[in-house]
């Protein structure tokens, strides 16, 4: 059923609405036509609208642009994705068994990230260390999202491309699209406006510190589009690698191959995702798709290759995507997400008798960690990431320990409460021998060290 713009205002307006969200900038495209509507205010003062010129940071949307630009790449045939990056970067001697491919599809085993690594020194970094310190599993027997990983990517495209990996991402990708890129100086420039994220906690909207939102450029902490210029880059994946115009930016062979399935989940992954390919998440309907957060900025995009649709949305509240997932299922109402199912050649323990003994321990994703400790009996969770977003919105160390104490274990489901919200992490038996090795909080492992 085609989407009027009238009718897309009408949905964007009563979702916003029902969701008790500031607002939104939502772009369409189906059968041939682009349509957006945007609704609500960027500020509190009611004097910045949504528009379909709004720009917001694209967070980690910046890994499916750099996954296009490898591919535009190996197009020119200056890389083979499948083999080693060691290849194309000898300085990571190390990582003999790490190839292209496993980086574009998080399948690396390289953790999000470590400590104090940037992307001037991530070579320097890691060709000190060992690879079998760092990875979490062997490359290509399993996945976990890895900004780490992509650091890398930033670096072969630099390397291979001989410009920095926004000069690329600007000629190769976004000037043939008409996409007039707004990088911005740093992460709070004061010279364009990107609104400030919020999040809404106890009836109060709250924006994040800056002392503890720091993101790197090259996970799109600097760089900031609209919907309209976030749909022109889907529609150049509906038209196999054309522009609007007509000027080939990839070929159909790699956009086809971006499409494709390479790594299985080994859990549930937020909206139903199944599995993951270059660059892009897939969805049980056959759609593809990726979100990004940037200090609090939320992107969306989706594309079905089989009905030649897509929409994207940006909102400048930290976590909408139950509004994303309400507006792709009514707007494209016969490809509503089913049930997950995963199809990972991983079983999770089905020992029930768990005990608090058991879990204890510390799981190790990278700088992350989560521990599992045995407190008088009870479990007692902590993890560095709840401090990082409390503190995010301004909580003190004393706030942030109180709310480690709210949790509960559902079967194989830990679920953790923290001021509202809820980490939930999927218990492993990688090895099917009772024992948890890992948690999944759906999209990283963790490895009980």
């Amino acid at each position: 059923m085609y989407y009027s713009k009238e009718k897309l205002d009408t949905l964007l307006e009563s979702l916003i609405n029902k969701y008790d969200l500031p607002g939104a900038s939502v772009g369409v495209y189906q059968d041939g036509v682009s349509i957006h509507s945007s609704y609500g205010y960027l500020e509190d003062n009611y004097k910045v609208p949504y528009s379909l010129n709004s720009i917001f940071r694209v967070g980690c949307v910046v890994k499916v642009f750099h996954a296009a630009q490898i591919m535009a790449l190996k197009d020119q045939g200056k890389i083979d994705i499948g083999e080693p990056i060691t290849n194309y970067l000898p300085q990571l001697k190390s990582f003999k068994t790490v190839t292209t491919r496993h980086l574009l599809s998080h399948s690396s085993g390289l953790p999000g990230n470590l400590a104090d690594v940037t992307e001037k020194n991530v070579l320097e970094r890691l060709n000190i260390l060992d690879e079998q310190e760092v990875l979490l599993f062997e490359p290509g027997t399993n996945c976990s999202y890895s900004s780490l990983g992509y650091l890398i990517v930033a670096k072969l495209i630099e390397e291979l491309s001989g410009e920095t990996w926004e000069e690329n991402l600007n000629t190769r990708i976004f000037e043939p699209l008409d996409i007039d890129c707004t990088q911005l100086e740093s992460n709070r420039d004061t010279k364009v406006f990107a609104p400030e994220g919020k999040i809404h906690y106890e009836g109060e909207w709250l924006k994040p510190h800056l002392k503890h939102n720091r993101m790197l450029p090259s996970e799109g902490g600097t760089l900031a589009l609209s919907t309209k210029d976030l749909l022109a880059f889907c529609r150049m994946h509906i038209d196999k690698g054309l522009s609007q115009k007509g000027v080939r930016i990839l070929s159909k062979e790699s956009v086809k191959e971006m499409s494709s399935f390479y790594a299985s989940l080994p859990g549930k992954w937020p909206l139903g995702g199944q599995s993951l390919s270059i660059g892009w998440l897939r969805y049980q309907d056959g759609s593809l798709g990726f979100s990004g957060n940037g200090l609090g900025n939320h992107c969306f995009l989706k594309i079905n290759p089989d009905n030649g649709s897509c929409i994207t949305m940006a909102t400048n509240y930290h976590n909408s995507s139950l509004l994303f997932s309400e507006l792709y299922e009514t707007i494209f109402s016969d490809s509503k997400n089913n049930d997950y199912q995963s199809n990972v050649n991983i079983k999770e323990n089905t020992n029930k008798n768990l005990t608090v003994e058991s879990l204890s321990g510390s799981y190790y994703c990278g700088q992350r960690k989560v521990i599992l400790s045995n407190i008088g009996g009870k479990l007692g969770v902590k993890s560095s990431v709840y401090h990082q977003l409390l503190q995010t919105f301004g909580y003190d160390e004393n706030e942030t320990n109180r709310v480690f104490q709210e949790y509960r274990l559902e079967g194989m489901q830990l679920i953790v409460n923290v001021c509202g919200f809820l980490f939930e992490y999927s218990l492993i038996d990688m090895n099917g021998d009772g024992d948890i090795s890992y948690l999944w909080d759906g999209m990283c492992l963790f490895k009980k060290r």
